[in-house]
């Protein structure tokens, strides 16, 4: 099993659109998977919290929050989150100390892994 890094870049001075990571577009099931967001526009951290939201391709939804002590922030996805494979839409919603929200959506893709459905499988 194997460790990967899927990289989005933030930058919190635009809004709207899409992102596309930077790295680790497409990560597979059988994998240990950190999002790693690196946020552009911010300098002061004090009361900054951090929350991702992940909406999977068979509608399962995973959420959980943080605060925001430094850039990159780094969530890491649970074996469980990992096991749904397909495409992944996702939302980072940043508040600051005065309680402004700055939010950006980003994709990646979850492929199943062959061999986890190896042992359900009978060998002829």
């Amino acid at each position: 099993m194997g460790s990967r890094n899927i990289v989005i870049p933030i930058d919190l001075t635009k809004t709207g659109g899409v992102i596309i990571p930077t790295e680790g577009k497409v990560v597979y099931t059988n994998e240990t998977v950190n999002l790693t967001f690196n946020i552009t526009g911010i300098t002061d951290y004090t009361g900054v919290n951090a929350a991702v939201a992940l909406v999977m391709a068979d509608g399962s939804v995973f959420q959980r929050e943080k605060p925001l002590t430094a850039t990159p922030a780094v969530f890491l996805l649970q074996e469980n989150e990992v096991q749904h494979a397909g495409m992944v839409t996702g939302q980072i919603k940043i508040t600051d100390a005065e309680g402004t929200v700055t939010s950006q959506e980003f994709i990646f893709s979850i492929k199943a892994f062959i061999l986890d459905a190896y042992e359900t499988l009978q060998v002829i």
